[in-house]
């Protein structure tokens, strides 16, 4: 028997931006059987403007030296960097690497909000030292 099933997802707010810190939640109804059978649909890396960090040619060549740091420091914390995609804002003095773990592409997590999966992260780096200078765990 199929019911309908009440939930809230995302629409990100730009290419760059992603779903779970978009501003603007969307209510959805949808008819399943249960929750497991929906994927949220707007949650791909696609659509949260990220690539894969092993495969630095996708990315602006500009970037490459700090995406370099990024999957060094990704190692240096036991993470395997294959299993990352980013995307990343910034300006001149630092760049914010928006890394996304697969899991968080997972059918489970596929509308959590805040770090599905549990091992999304952001990486700062700092242009001038060339170096990753802050972690912070999505919450």
């Amino acid at each position: 028997m199929r019911r309908v099933l009440v939930m809230t997802c995302c629409l990100p707010i730009s290419a760059m931006a992603a779903c779970s810190r978009a501003a603007n939640p969307v209510l959805l109804s949808l008819e399943a059987e249960s929750a497991s059978e929906l994927r949220c649909p707007f949650r791909t890396p696609e659509s949260v403007g990220a690539f894969a960090v092993n495969d630095p040619d996708k990315f602006p060549s500009q970037y490459r030296e700090a995406l370099a740091a990024v999957a060094l420091e990704l190692r240096r914390d036991g993470e395997d960097p294959t299993e990352y995609i980013a995307a990343i804002d910034g300006g001149h003095d630092q760049l914010t690497f928006h890394l996304w773990h697969t899991t968080a592409f997972l059918p489970e997590n596929a509308c959590s909000i805040g770090n599905p999966g549990g091992r999304c992260v952001d990486f700062v780096y700092d242009t001038k030292t060339r170096a990753v200078v802050a972690k912070l765990g999505w919450q």
